[in-house]
C-alpha cells in the first residue's frame, strides 16, 4: 500500500466528474489525521460543531475523497483551533500558463478591481 503523501492521484468523488485529486494528503484526510493528533474524539468535535458524531464522520469522508466544502473545511478546522490555508500552487514549468507575462507588472497598467501595486502605495 503507497504511503498517504506519496505524490499521484486517488479518485474523486464520482459526482465530481472523476477529476484526480493530488494525493499530498493522508489517505483518511487532513481533519481525521488532525482530530487524532490533537486527541480529539469524534464527539467531542461534533459537539464544537453542534452536530451529531456521524455528520462529523461524514465531513472526514467527504475531505479524504476531496468531496468537502470549503465552507466546511474552515468551519471544521476553525473548531478545533486550526486555520485553513488554502494555495494553488503551479505543478511545473511546463504549459501555456507557464510562460513569462506579456509585459511586466511594474510596465502595465492597473485596472480597476485590481489590487494596487506596491509601488504606488
Amino acid at each position: 500500500m503507497p504511503s498517504p503523501t506519496d505524490p499521484g492521484s486517488r479518485p474523486a468523488d464520482a459526482a465530481e466528474g472523476g477529476i484526480p485529486v493530488p494525493r499530498q494528503a493522508p489517505a483518511e484526510g487532513w481533519l481525521r489525521q488532525v482530530r487524532l493528533a490533537r486527541g480529539v474524539t469524534q464527539q467531542a468535535l461534533a459537539d464544537a460543531l453542534g452536530c451529531k458524531r456521524q455528520a462529523c464522520a461524514q465531513l472526514e469522508r467527504s475531505e479524504a475523497r476531496g468531496a468537502i466544502s470549503l465552507y466546511s473545511l474552515r468551519k471544521a478546522a476553525a473548531a478545533m483551533d486550526y486555520e485553513l490555508v488554502y494555495a494553488l500552487v503551479p505543478r511545473g514549468a511546463s504549459g501555456p500558463l507557464a510562460q513569462a507575462p506579456a509585459e511586466p507588472a511594474a510596465e502595465r497598467p492597473w485596472a480597476a478591481g485590481e489590487d494596487l501595486p506596491t509601488n504606488l502605495l
